[in-house]
C-alpha cells in the first residue's frame, strides 16, 4: 500500500504510535533520498511511508535539480534542431 504520512505520527489505518521503520525493498532506497521513508504499523502490519520535514529540503532540491536538467535538455535540443534547419 503506497500512503505517505507525517513522520512521528501514528499508524494512519489503527492509530497505534507502535510502528517501527521498514527496510527498503529494491529501488525504494531511492525514495531515501527525498527524505520519504518505509514504516510498518506492529499491531496492524500495516506498511506505509513517511514524509521526513526536517529533511524535506532535500525534496525540494531534487525537484529543482531535475527541473533544471529537463530544462536544460529541451534547450539544447531545441537549439540542435533550429541550427539543422535552413534559414
Amino acid at each position: 500500500m503506497m500512503l505517505i504520512h507525517r513522520h512521528g505520527s501514528p499508524c494512519p489505518f489503527c492509530s497505534t504510535s507502535d510502528v517501527r521503520p521498514s527496510r527498503p525493498r529494491r529501488l525504494e532506497w531511492l525514495l531515501g533520498l527525498l527524505s520519504i521513508r518505509p514504516h510498518r504499523c506492529r499491531l496492524c502490519n500495516l506498511r506505509y511511508w513517511t514524509l521526513n520535514l526536517r529533511t524535506a529540503p532535500r525534496l525540494l532540491l531534487a525537484v529543482v535539480v531535475l527541473a533544471g536538467a529537463g530544462l536544460l535538455l529541451w534547450w539544447m535540443l531545441t537549439a540542435a534542431a533550429l541550427m539543422g534547419t535552413p534559414g
